[in-house]
């Protein structure tokens, strides 16, 4: 009974003067509204996540915190295996004694009238021992290449994979005319790249399938480092991508909240880091113009650690990256850079924290106003899915022009469990897979329930 239709009900009440059958009605209707007060539901009472395993678990502890939540007017607990500590002494999971001190805890909640429930993983948040690379997380990439059309095509498309865990699950090939004006090929190699540091290996630094990112030291008396690129003709780019080392503020504080970026935002653990350098541009190698700020990359949930910045096509036979003032304060920390790649394709700003691919605030977009022929028209892009055999040779007529084609697939990112008993940690599963979900509860809290 709500509010509305109890004041309803005294309304009658008063208009009546107080009948003996409306005044009966009445008093049912509060007596009902007052039981509600008096014998909570379990729905409405206030629960409260129990941790276990950061130190030794025993039967009296168990009843002094069930007893003691009872006194203090909570309704049940969620038993949930978390610890943030040395766990000296914690059980290993799913032990005899794990077993017995979780069977000992349901019978202590329902002698007490508390309600009991079991967290859908051991640890931070949902993973273990049991999830392979199949059933981790994962996230999208992709490989391209170029071929040229009115010919037939029969060759093997690389596949994506994360190095460190070399899985890889096909979604869909697809292919697009390159725009005339994207540049042809997107990536264009210098004929020469060279450095102020003569001893830095500059090719690690441009060096797609680079395990490591090269270190670049702050230099004697603060002077910046220059890394140059020379082509063969005129190059026009039109955004860069590079990966460096993350830096920079507490991972809870990454993620902006919905709606338009804003120039800066703080948060617990957080500092503004300074840019890296400039992107320059020059026409005799002599003379530079800057392109764009070289952003840094915050410390974020993840291991991602890509940059794109995208501007208004830059032509030139020269670029460089013009690195300085990258440390803060006292704090001369060097640089760790690599896979720096400049683009003729035209490329969201910053389109890897758009996808989701890592938690961090997207700062304010510099996606220049590309003109139609440096864009892909939706309709132009062609699904050749069923083109593609299982070992990834593709066989396709391809039709007239020149054509990118893409291989996309799933990759896993790696993330791991965390603050959970030992024993039981592993990789997360992939929460947006039914059929792992399924897995994963069959391999815990199945466990628990059966």
């Amino acid at each position: 009974m709500n509010t509305r239709m109890i004041l309803s009900l005294i309304g009658l009440w008063l208009i009546t003067g107080c009948r003996p059958a409306t005044e009966n009605l009445i008093r049912q209707t509060l007596a009902d509204a007052l039981y509600g007060f008096e014998q909570i539901q379990d729905s409405a009472r206030t629960k409260t996540w129990w941790f276990h395993g950061e130190t030794e678990t025993t039967r009296e502890g168990i009843t002094a915190d069930l007893e003691a939540f009872k006194q203090a007017g909570i309704g049940g607990v969620v038993y949930y295996d978390q610890s943030h500590g040395k766990a000296e002494n914690a059980l290993p999971g799913f032990s005899d004694q794990w077993w017995a001190m979780l069977r000992f805890a349901a019978e202590e909640a329902e002698r007490l009238g508390l309600t009991f429930e079991v967290h859908i993983s051991n640890g931070f948040v949902a993973g273990g021992s049991w999830i392979t690379d199949r059933y981790s997380m994962k996230r999208l990439a992709a490989t391209e290449r170029t071929v040229e059309g009115g010919r037939y095509f029969e060759g093997k498309l690389e596949v994506s994979l994360n190095p460190r865990f070399p899985f890889s699950q096909d979604i869909a090939v697809l292919a697009f005319p390159v725009p005339p004006g994207g540049g042809g090929s997107s990536i264009t190699q210098p004929v020469k790249i060279s450095c102020s540091l003569p001893q830095l290996d500059v090719r690690n630094i441009v060096d797609p399938q680079a395990t490591t990112l090269t270190r670049i030291a702050v230099q004697k008396e603060l002077k910046p480092v220059y890394i140059d690129f020379e082509f063969e003709q005129d190059f026009t780019a039109r955004c860069v991508t590079y990966e460096v080392s993350p830096r920079g503020k507490a991972t809870t504080s990454a993620t902006n909240v919905p709606g338009p970026p804003q120039e800066t935002f703080v948060g617990t653990g957080y500092r503004i880091l300074p840019d890296l350098g400039q992107l320059e541009v020059s026409q005799d190698g002599v003379h530079y113009e800057p392109v764009c700020d070289l952003k840094p990359v915050y410390r974020a949930h993840e291991n991602w650690r890509q940059k794109t910045i995208s501007f208004p096509a830059a032509k030139g036979r020269f670029f460089r990256l013009n690195l300085h003032d990258w440390w803060e304060g006292e704090s001369l920390s060097p640089l760790q850079i690599g896979k720096v790649a400049l683009h003729s394709a035209a490329k969201l700003d910053q389109w890897e924290e758009k996808a989701g691919f890592f938690s961090e605030y997207i700062e304010k977009d510099r996606t220049p106003d590309y003109q139609p022929s440096e864009t892909i028209p939706l309709g132009s892009i062609v699904n050749i899915t069923d083109r593609m055999s299982e070992d990834g040779t593709l066989r396709w007529d391809v039709p007239p022009g020149q054509w990118k084609v893409m291989r996309l697939a799933y990759v896993p990112t790696g993330g791991m469990s965390k603050h959970g008993r030992k024993n039981l940690m592993g990789r997360e599963c992939d929460k947006l897979s039914a059929a792992t979900a399924e897995y994963h509860w069959i391999h815990y809290v199945g466990r628990i329930v059966d």
